[in-house]
């Protein structure tokens, strides 16, 4: 895309955020809450009744997930912007924040609420799509064949859908989380009993902290097989980009309703993610030896 093109999608993207903030209260609630409707449509008669006791909560959690997409974006652009003009990348920064800051002032003269939890959830947002970018421009500079790009292009979308689901999660109020775990818990005692085994889970709680650190995990593998050729120059960035990930996520939990915000989670989660990016580095180190002997055994 061209700088003049980039530069008016830039635009036209911060005229979209701050057109949305200031539309009035009653409105955007009515929009949160159809959304939530349309959602609710797809739960059973049994669990409408819930989600209609949640709708406040749940409308909230839709409101800052859309705050956080549109400022995703915003991050994507920018980013473009910086790689064409080689801004710094704190100039950039600092652009996000001010512009987050614009947003929230913006409503207070529209009766809504202004928070600066909202603008580190925005900010939040811009940072992952500045990393979207970055990720996509490394990968575009090192490609060497258009399978080894479709293969990386896939990857970074299966990142990017897997921290969706992370954070996505962590957006939940603790009722709807709790039905999400006691569903899981049900089918795994259901798989025990149909093994034959007397065990049974009581609780939910060591369910939640594997299923999180699984979680991680997963995006541990995923980020170190995307940059399995450059591991070793780049292991502290994905070391530091999953910690990253981890204390995001847990801060998106001290503003969901009922969840608890907890620095052992924080250990738990990075816990996951090294140990994912562990198993792709020794399988890396397997293939390695393996490919050695036999380059070896022909000479």
């Amino acid at each position: 895309m061209k700088g003049k093109a980039l530069k008016t999608v830039f635009v036209l993207i911060i005229c979209f955020i701050w057109i949305n903030s200031s539309f009035s209260s009653h409105f955007s609630y009515e929009i949160s809450n159809t959304v939530v409707k349309i959602l609710s449509g797809m739960v059973t008669h049994a669990e409408k009744e819930t989600a209609h006791s949640l709708m406040p909560a749940i409308s909230l959690n839709v409101r800052k997930l859309a705050h956080f997409l549109e400022y995703t974006a915003l991050g994507c652009a920018a980013m473009m912007l910086k790689l064409k003009s080689e801004r710094k990348l704190t100039d950039v920064l600092f652009l996000g924040m001010g512009i987050a800051v614009v947003d929230e002032t913006i409503q207070i003269f529209d009766g809504r609420t202004s928070m600066i939890k909202d603008v580190w959830i925005d900010l939040s947002g811009f940072l992952v799509g500045l990393l979207l970018v970055w990720v996509g421009n490394c990968v575009r500079y090192r490609r060497r064949e258009i399978n080894a790009l479709q293969g990386r292009l896939f990857l970074i979308i299966l990142v990017v859908l897997t921290l969706c689901f992370i954070w996505g999660n962590s957006l939940m109020p603790a009722s709807i989380s709790g039905v999400f775990s006691e569903r899981i818990k049900e089918l795994i005692n259901l798989f025990l009993s149909g093994v034959g085994s007397r065990e049974t889970l009581a609780g939910d709680r060591v369910l939640r902290k594997v299923a999180h650190a699984s979680e991680f995990g997963l995006l541990g593998m995923e980020l170190s097989f995307l940059f399995r050729n450059v591991l070793k120059e780049r292991l502290t960035a994905v070391t530091f980009s999953g910690l990253a990930v981890a204390v995001i996520d847990e801060t998106i939990q001290l503003f969901s309703a009922g969840r608890s915000s907890q620095l052992k989670d924080v250990w738990i989660d990075f816990a996951g993610f090294l140990l994912g990016v562990l198993m792709i580095w020794f399988v890396g180190r397997i293939k390695s030896r393996r490919g050695r002997k036999l380059c070896n055994g022909c000479n």
